[in-house]
């Protein structure tokens, strides 16, 4: 909380008529408070009693300044501004062997890391609390020096450590951690989980609240409205932010683009909210025991220096992953993301977005709420774009459904199955079907499969013939991975460029699963009838299969118009080609303050961004356009879609 001194200046004076001794007096024993307790003391002074309270004023700042830790005596502007700095330090803590360490604090030179119940060599601060004399260590400590927190407390007590600056992990085990916070849902006390925390004898690692190792703080105010300090904070920050009309974004969307962005803004000092599940599209529109196609050094999310790498995150786990890597451990790594960059995502959907009169976006959540923001970043996926043929429009979700319809497969076992289509999705949503027992048939346009990762990407051959991102044949990838000059081609090698990277196949390591799964290569379904609660399906060669069910693995045609939440005013004011919009160098769209990550972008910037690779490019492009303020200056990319857009693409990950 901000406390602030009750009585205050007027109470003192007017109500209490407390002499000069006790108003210094009763001031002092706030310092002393707030000192013990590590917080803020909000001192309130209006001007007219200046002459009145000048001597209690002047030895309460004296006391303040006496006290060791010292007192961060500053401004409410200051204090705002140093705890919008610190919410985007991190500190890292990750194990490196049975009883060793890493403790990696990143954060401006005024910050403290402060370490309890372990040997750092540095100065005694409070209580058991040292201040580290260095910023990257290794401790060896038989427990893990962070907070374990319960499966079953709530998340505000989460984000409540977060803000303290304590690093935690998600854990009952509380013998193998410094600190334990068990909290049953309902009702609970930041004071009474930090009093448990400061009493655990550790190891424990932390930010400290205030800067350049200082115990408390102190502002002097004549007026203050917010309720705690975070409140405080964010109404001043936002305040600014608004009144600049520059660095304030709203963000929809949670998944890898979603979570990048936001970790990329915030570093640069923009202020974020977002909305939308995190990792929802991983987590409900992918069947479990998928594994990511993309090769791992690929699968960062925000590139191999974001917040949390997977390397890093795998280290953190103590506990090797698989490769390819799980779907599971993939949406487990978003949710880490999420948690290391300390975003805080408001779950809400956003029903609408409107522009607002000049004035920026008017965005319209589930629940009815309105906010409002200079600049919207579209970072939805994919979902809307699910692709069904139109032989299957007739048809209910029972009998012919989307892959993206599904997170499990189970109710297919022993069932009659076509799958269509010819790129990753289908031959593992095939194989995922076969191996729970299905009769499964794959029915594909290509004349023949197109298995991709026979070149190697190891050693220095492989860096060679492919860049880190993986999207791409062999040497076009390293184009592919540099989309601002892909961008500046002429029109048919983009074409080329798109028509190579993004052709249909599945990778090779399914090519010994499939063994089960008949394979029917150059032909099209024509005709889907129902008979008697199955299906018919006649095939371009006069052949027909009778089926339980088809499942379309027919990927997604992007179409801004089919994000529901954008109006028909505002989607109208975008430029687009074929449902693509055109953006310029920050993925800004011709609606000034529009912008499109992930696939959306991929007319604009070739196909890297359809992969979790391209985050690294998209965050980066974003930042620094909406940090920078540029002016919107669509470039014309092209009367024409790039090849391959006109149909259904594979699927991105």
């Amino acid at each position: 909380d901000i406390p602030v001194a009750i009585p205050d200046d007027e109470i003192l004076v007017e109500r209490l008529s407390l002499d000069a001794v006790a108003r210094t007096q009763e001031w002092i024993h706030i310092v002393d408070l707030t000192h013990r307790r590590g917080d803020l003391f909000t001192l309130q002074l209006h001007p007219e009693r200046i002459p009145e309270l000048g001597d209690a004023l002047r030895a309460t700042l004296a006391e303040a300044r006496r006290r060791r830790p010292a007192v961060f005596v500053a401004s409410l502007d200051r204090i705002a501004a140093w705890w919008w700095r610190r919410s985007r330090f991190v500190l890292h803590v990750t194990r490196i062997g049975s009883g060793r360490h890493r403790v990696r604090l990143d954060a401006d030179p005024d910050a403290t890391l402060l370490v309890r119940g372990a040997p750092v060599g540095g100065a005694p601060w409070y209580g058991a609390d040292v201040v580290s004399p260095r910023r990257d260590l290794e401790l060896s400590t038989a427990k893990m020096p962070v907070v374990a927190i319960s499966r079953r407390t709530p998340d505000g007590v989460r984000r409540f450590l977060r803000e303290e600056g304590f690093p935690y992990e998600i854990s009952d085990d509380a013998a193998a951690y410094g600190a334990h916070v068990d909290v049953p849902a309902g009702i609970w006390s930041e004071r009474e989980v930090l009093d448990a925390v400061e009493r655990a004898p550790g190891p424990l690692v932390r930010i400290s609240r205030w800067p350049n190792a200082a115990r408390s703080a102190l502002a002097v105010t004549g007026d203050i409205d917010a309720l705690t300090l975070t409140d405080f904070v964010l109404r001043s920050w936002e305040t600014r932010e608004q009144r600049s009309n520059g660095r304030h974004a709203i963000i929809i969307g949670a998944g890898p683009y979603g979570l990048a962005a936001a970790a990329r803004l915030r570093e640069r000092g923009a202020y974020v909210r977002q909305f939308g599940a995190p990792m929802s599209f991983w987590e409900r529109h992918m069947p479990k025991g998928m594994w990511l196609r993309s090769l791992w050094g690929a699968s960062h999310i925000g590139g191999p220096g974001s917040a949390l790498t997977l390397d890093e995150y795998e280290r953190a786990r103590g506990v090797p992953i698989t490769r390819p890597v799980p779907l599971t451990e993939f949406v487990a790594y978003g949710h880490a993301f999420r948690e290391r960059a300390s975003l805080e995502i408001d779950p809400r959907s956003v029903d609408s977005v409107e522009a607002d009169d000049g004035r920026g976006f008017r965005v319209v959540l589930d629940d009815g709420e309105t906010v409002t923001a200079a600049r919207v970043v579209v970072a939805a996926g994919i979902a809307s774009f699910a692709y069904r043929p139109s032989e299957f429009d007739a048809l209910p979700i029972e009998l012919a459904s989307h892959s993206s319809d599904h997170t499990d497969l189970g109710r297919f076992a022993s069932k009659r199955v076509v799958v269509v289509g010819g790129g990753q999705s289908a031959f593992e949503s095939a194989v995922l079907l076969s191996e729970i027992g299905a009769e499964v048939e794959l029915v594909m346009r290509a004349p023949q499969i197109h298995w991709v990762g026979r070149a190697t990407r190891r050693g220095w051959l492989g860096r060679v013939f492919f860049h880190r991102t993986d999207v791409g044949p062999a040497l076009v990838s390293h184009l592919v991975a540099r989309p601002r000059l892909l961008r500046r081609l002429p029109r048919r090698t983009q074409q080329e460029v798109m028509r190579r990277s993004l052709r249909a196949g599945a990778s090779l390591w399914l090519r010994p699963r499939s063994d089960r799964v008949r394979v029917t290569t150059g032909r099209q379904v024509r005709e889907a009838v129902r008979s008697n609660g199955h299906l018919t399906l006649g095939l371009d060669d006069a052949t027909t299969r009778e089926v339980d069910h088809v499942m379309l693995a027919t990927g997604y045609r992007v179409d801004v118009r089919r994000y529901r939440f954008l109006t028909p005013e505002l989607v109208a004011g975008v430029r687009t080609v074929d449902g693509y919009p055109l953006l310029d160098e920050g993925l800004q769209s011709s609606v000034p303050g529009l912008y499109f990550l992930g696939a959306p972008a991929a007319l604009s910037f070739g196909p890297v961004v359809r992969f979790v690779s391209g985050t690294e490019f998209a965050a980066d492009a974003l930042a620094r356009h909406v940090t920078g303020a540029r002016d919107v200056n669509v470039r014309h990319v092209a009367s024409e879609p790039l090849s391959g857009h006109g149909r259904a693409e594979r699927r991105s990950v």
